[in-house]
This record gives C-alpha cells, structure tokens and sequence, in this order.
C-alpha cells in the first residue's frame, strides 16, 4: 500500500515523499505461548525507503506443525535419495567381502615375520619378567601374612 505524502527538504523545496508499507504477519506471544515447541523463523521482505532505496525489513514467523512436518519429510525424502545415488555404484555384500578378505591376504604377504629364534627369545624375556614378578608379589605377601599374625594374635580355642 503506498502513500504520497508532500513534505519540505533540507534545501526548502517541496519533494514527494512515497511511503511503501509491507504487510506482514504479526506473531503474538499468544501464538508464541500456544505453541511453544515450534521453531522460530526469520523472514526477510525488502521494502522502498523514504529515500528510495531498498531496505530489508525482517520478521519472526512460527512455522505451524503441518509445514514443520512437510519440511522434515522432504529432508528425509532428499536423504534417502542421496543415499539411493551413493550406493548405486557400489558392489553387492559379497563382492565387497570377497574384496576385503584379498586385501587381509594381501597384507599378510606383506608382514616381516620374526624367525623361530627371535620368537623363542622374546618368550623367554616375557616369561622371565613374568616369574620375577611372582617371586616379588609372593614376597609381599608372606611378608603381609607374617606382619599380621604378629599384630593380631591367633584365636584362643
């Protein structure tokens, strides 16, 4: 809706000042209150100013729960079909394991196996560590059992 309005410049002369009034929808906190779930969405419409330039005017704007549901099944929608062109290329279930069980092969070929005596040696090494560690804890232990048979005396019977 536009309005011509005469009004006087800063030079004195009179212009013709046009005024474009936007109509938008007003959001109460009624609305806001009723559904508080819904999400708030920000609208931008551009609008002459008094100069002539264009100025963005936003407003907040409560989606309602149809369009809330409309906007999530077109998501789902574009997802599924995403999903549809990136598996379009891809092999079927065995083909892909059939690829994957070479591949574990392939990496077998290429490990550096120890020799018999550089395994022999490490499990020696392991098994040394593993007894000296006993022996210790063993130690303490006793040691423990003694210490409290000292403190607590053995009961009379």
């Amino acid at each position: 809706m536009a309005k011509n309005k005469k009004h006087k410049t800063q030079t004195g002369g009179l212009q013709e000042k046009k005024e474009v009034v936007v109509e938008t929808e007003v959001v109460t906190d009624e609305l806001a209150e009723e559904n508080p779930f819904q999400q708030k969405k920000q609208q931008s419409k551009k609008h002459k100013t008094q100069t002539g330039g264009l100025q963005e005017k936003k407003v907040k704007v409560i989606p309602t729960k149809e369009e809330i549901k409309q906007e999530e099944k077109a998501k789902t929608a574009k997802l599924k079909e995403k999903k549809k062109e990136a598996n379009k290329d891809r092999p079927n279930f065995f083909v892909r394991m059939f690829t994957r069980i070479k591949e574990v092969f392939g990496e077998l070929r290429r490990v550096e196996w120890p020799t018999l005596a550089r395994t022999l040696a490490q499990t020696g090494v392991v098994l040394g560590v593993v007894v000296l560690f006993a022996i210790i804890i063993f130690g303490i232990d006793a040691g423990l059992q003694e210490l409290h048979k000292l403190i607590v005396p053995p009961p009379a019977g």
